[in-house]
Protein backbone atom coordinates (compact mmCIF):
# COMPACT_ATOMS: atom_id res chain seq x y z
CA UNK A 1 0.00 0.00 0.00
CA UNK A 2 2.93 2.51 0.66
CA UNK A 3 3.87 2.16 -3.08
CA UNK A 4 0.96 3.87 -4.26
CA UNK A 5 1.67 6.88 -3.91
CA UNK A 6 3.92 8.53 -6.44
CA UNK A 7 4.76 12.00 -7.74
CA UNK A 8 5.43 15.13 -6.64
CA UNK A 9 4.66 17.57 -3.61
CA UNK A 10 6.46 20.76 -3.54
CA UNK A 11 5.66 22.72 0.14
CA UNK A 12 6.69 25.91 0.74
CA UNK A 13 7.31 26.86 4.28
CA UNK A 14 9.57 29.92 6.43
CA UNK A 15 13.36 28.82 6.20
CA UNK A 16 13.54 28.46 10.00
CA UNK A 17 10.34 25.77 10.04
CA UNK A 18 11.48 24.11 7.15
CA UNK A 19 15.20 23.63 8.06
CA UNK A 20 14.82 22.96 11.38
CA UNK A 21 11.58 20.70 11.67
CA UNK A 22 10.54 19.78 8.29
CA UNK A 23 13.39 18.55 6.65
CA UNK A 24 14.42 15.76 9.13
CA UNK A 25 10.39 14.55 9.41
CA UNK A 26 9.50 14.68 5.57
CA UNK A 27 12.61 11.78 5.80
CA UNK A 28 9.62 9.81 7.59
CA UNK A 29 7.23 10.62 4.72
CA UNK A 30 9.84 9.34 2.16
CA UNK A 31 10.00 6.27 3.83
CA UNK A 32 6.45 5.54 4.22
CA UNK A 33 5.86 6.29 0.78
CA UNK A 34 9.17 5.86 -1.67
CA UNK A 35 7.65 6.79 -4.49
CA UNK A 36 6.84 9.86 -3.34
CA UNK A 37 9.41 12.87 -4.02
CA UNK A 38 9.09 16.21 -2.28
CA UNK A 39 10.54 19.23 -2.73
CA UNK A 40 11.18 21.68 0.31
CA UNK A 41 10.98 25.20 -0.64
CA UNK A 42 12.24 26.49 3.00
CA UNK A 43 12.71 30.31 2.25
CA UNK A 44 12.63 33.72 4.41
CA UNK A 45 10.14 35.17 2.13
CA UNK A 46 6.41 34.48 1.50
CA UNK A 47 5.57 31.62 -0.56
CA UNK A 48 2.72 32.57 -3.09
CA UNK A 49 -0.17 29.46 -4.02
CA UNK A 50 -1.74 32.09 -6.31
CA UNK A 51 1.40 31.80 -8.56
CA UNK A 52 1.81 28.20 -8.63
CA UNK A 53 4.87 28.35 -6.78
CA UNK A 54 3.80 25.13 -4.22
CA UNK A 55 1.16 22.66 -3.48
CA UNK A 56 1.11 23.34 -0.30
CA UNK A 57 2.29 26.69 1.65
CA UNK A 58 2.92 27.17 5.41
CA UNK A 59 2.30 30.48 6.22
CA UNK A 60 2.63 33.17 8.98
CA UNK A 61 -0.63 35.14 7.92
CA UNK A 62 -3.88 33.54 7.11
CA UNK A 63 -5.23 35.16 3.82
CA UNK A 64 -7.99 36.74 3.72
CA UNK A 65 -9.63 35.08 0.82
CA UNK A 66 -8.87 32.91 -2.49
CA UNK A 67 -9.79 29.62 -3.46
CA UNK A 68 -7.91 27.24 -0.35
CA UNK A 69 -8.14 25.31 2.01
CA UNK A 70 -7.00 26.66 5.20
CA UNK A 71 -6.25 25.22 8.40
CA UNK A 72 -4.66 26.32 11.62
CA UNK A 73 -0.91 24.02 11.62
CA UNK A 74 0.14 24.90 15.07
CA UNK A 75 1.21 28.12 17.30
CA UNK A 76 4.99 28.61 18.16
CA UNK A 77 6.66 30.51 20.83
CA UNK A 78 9.78 32.75 20.34
CA UNK A 79 11.62 33.89 23.17
CA UNK A 80 14.83 35.89 24.03
CA UNK A 81 18.79 34.33 23.33
CA UNK A 82 22.05 34.85 23.22
CA UNK A 83 25.05 32.84 23.97
CA UNK A 84 26.69 31.69 26.88
CA UNK A 85 29.95 34.04 26.21
CA UNK A 86 27.78 37.28 25.66
CA UNK A 87 26.14 36.67 28.71
CA UNK A 88 29.48 36.20 30.60
CA UNK A 89 31.18 39.06 29.00
CA UNK A 90 28.19 42.02 29.20
CA UNK A 91 26.33 43.37 31.93
CA UNK A 92 23.56 41.24 33.53
CA UNK A 93 19.75 40.89 32.55
CA UNK A 94 17.32 40.87 35.50
CA UNK A 95 14.75 43.51 34.07
CA UNK A 96 13.27 44.52 30.59
CA UNK A 97 14.84 47.48 30.55
CA UNK A 98 18.17 46.47 30.87
CA UNK A 99 17.99 45.07 27.36
CA UNK A 100 18.29 48.77 25.79
CA UNK A 101 22.49 48.69 26.76
CA UNK A 102 22.58 45.56 24.93
CA UNK A 103 23.34 44.85 21.55
CA UNK A 104 20.52 43.02 19.25
CA UNK A 105 20.25 40.74 16.52
CA UNK A 106 17.65 41.27 14.24
CA UNK A 107 15.51 41.50 10.34
CA UNK A 108 15.88 44.01 8.29
CA UNK A 109 12.70 46.38 8.64
CA UNK A 110 12.71 46.84 4.77
CA UNK A 111 12.84 43.86 3.86
CA UNK A 112 10.30 41.97 6.41
CA UNK A 113 8.25 39.18 3.77
CA UNK A 114 5.22 39.68 7.26
CA UNK A 115 4.34 42.06 9.57
CA UNK A 116 4.38 38.79 12.06
CA UNK A 117 7.91 39.28 12.19
CA UNK A 118 7.93 42.78 13.86
CA UNK A 119 8.65 41.30 17.17
CA UNK A 120 11.11 44.20 18.20
CA UNK A 121 8.52 47.00 18.39
CA UNK A 122 7.17 44.86 21.41
CA UNK A 123 9.61 45.36 23.31
CA UNK A 124 10.89 48.46 22.63
CA UNK A 125 13.59 49.26 20.41
CA UNK A 126 17.08 48.54 21.19
CA UNK A 127 19.69 51.34 21.28
CA UNK A 128 22.44 49.10 19.22
CA UNK A 129 21.08 46.44 16.43
CA UNK A 130 24.35 45.08 15.74
CA UNK A 131 23.67 42.92 12.91
CA UNK A 132 20.36 42.45 10.65
CA UNK A 133 19.52 39.61 8.44
CA UNK A 134 16.54 38.62 6.09
CA UNK A 135 17.40 34.83 7.25
CA UNK A 136 16.05 33.71 11.16
CA UNK A 137 19.00 30.48 10.90
CA UNK A 138 21.35 33.54 9.86
CA UNK A 139 20.33 35.28 13.21
CA UNK A 140 20.75 32.32 14.70
CA UNK A 141 23.97 31.63 14.09
CA UNK A 142 25.33 34.99 14.86
CA UNK A 143 23.64 35.08 18.25
CA UNK A 144 25.54 32.38 18.78
CA UNK A 145 28.59 33.41 17.86
CA UNK A 146 28.24 36.16 20.16
CA UNK A 147 26.83 38.91 18.01
CA UNK A 148 23.93 39.88 20.56
CA UNK A 149 20.71 38.93 21.64
CA UNK A 150 18.08 37.71 19.34
CA UNK A 151 14.15 36.56 19.14
CA UNK A 152 14.39 32.97 17.91
CA UNK A 153 11.93 30.70 17.47
CA UNK A 154 12.48 28.04 20.59
CA UNK A 155 12.42 25.21 18.32
CA UNK A 156 15.37 26.23 16.61
CA UNK A 157 17.11 27.77 19.59
CA UNK A 158 16.55 25.44 22.30
CA UNK A 159 18.60 22.75 20.45
CA UNK A 160 21.37 24.45 20.72
CA UNK A 161 24.09 24.29 23.95
CA UNK A 162 25.03 27.51 23.49
CA UNK A 163 22.21 29.36 23.69
CA UNK A 164 20.66 30.28 26.67
CA UNK A 165 17.30 32.13 27.67
CA UNK A 166 17.40 35.64 28.64
CA UNK A 167 14.17 36.93 30.69
CA UNK A 168 12.23 34.27 29.66
CA UNK A 169 9.29 34.18 32.47
CA UNK A 170 8.74 37.90 31.26
CA UNK A 171 9.02 37.77 27.46
CA UNK A 172 7.56 35.06 24.80
CA UNK A 173 5.89 35.98 21.68
CA UNK A 174 3.72 33.08 20.21
CA UNK A 175 3.46 33.38 16.46
CA UNK A 176 0.93 30.67 14.28
CA UNK A 177 1.56 28.89 11.26
CA UNK A 178 -1.34 28.66 8.35
CA UNK A 179 -1.39 25.64 5.92
CA UNK A 180 -2.63 26.18 3.17
CA UNK A 181 -3.60 23.88 -0.52
CA UNK A 182 -5.37 25.16 -3.77
CA UNK A 183 -9.11 23.70 -3.10
CA UNK A 184 -8.48 21.67 -6.73
CA UNK A 185 -5.71 19.86 -5.63
CA UNK A 186 -7.37 18.65 -2.21
CA UNK A 187 -8.67 15.21 -3.41
CA UNK A 188 -5.23 14.21 -5.05
CA UNK A 189 -3.95 11.54 -3.06
CA UNK A 190 -0.36 12.71 -2.62
CA UNK A 191 -1.74 16.08 -1.69
CA UNK A 192 -3.83 14.60 1.08
CA UNK A 193 -1.15 12.06 2.42
CA UNK A 194 1.51 15.13 2.87
CA UNK A 195 -1.01 17.51 4.14
CA UNK A 196 -2.46 14.41 7.18
CA UNK A 197 1.35 13.70 7.40
CA UNK A 198 2.40 17.69 8.08
CA UNK A 199 -0.89 18.19 10.65
CA UNK A 200 0.07 14.90 12.62
CA UNK A 201 3.97 16.18 13.27
CA UNK A 202 2.80 19.52 14.44
CA UNK A 203 0.58 17.73 16.64
CA UNK A 204 3.23 15.35 17.85
CA UNK A 205 5.62 17.96 18.40
CA UNK A 206 3.18 20.70 20.26
CA UNK A 207 5.32 20.65 23.51
CA UNK A 208 8.62 21.66 21.25
CA UNK A 209 6.68 24.40 18.94
CA UNK A 210 5.42 25.62 22.56
CA UNK A 211 8.54 25.98 24.24
CA UNK A 212 8.10 23.51 26.70
CA UNK A 213 11.31 22.64 28.48
CA UNK A 214 11.99 19.22 29.91
CA UNK A 215 13.80 19.58 33.25
CA UNK A 216 17.31 18.92 31.09
CA UNK A 217 17.75 22.42 30.50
Amino acid sequence: KSDSLSGQVRIGVPEGYGTVMLAPQLAELTRRHPNLGIDLLAVPRTVHLSRREADIVITLERPARGPFIITKLTDYVLKLYASVDYLKCHPPIRHRQDLREHAFVSYIDDLLYSKELLYLDEIGKPQHVALRSTSILAQQQATIAGAGIAILPSFSADKHPHLRRVLSEEIEFTRTFWMLMPVELKDIARMKATWSFLREMAQENQDFLLGVLDSAQ
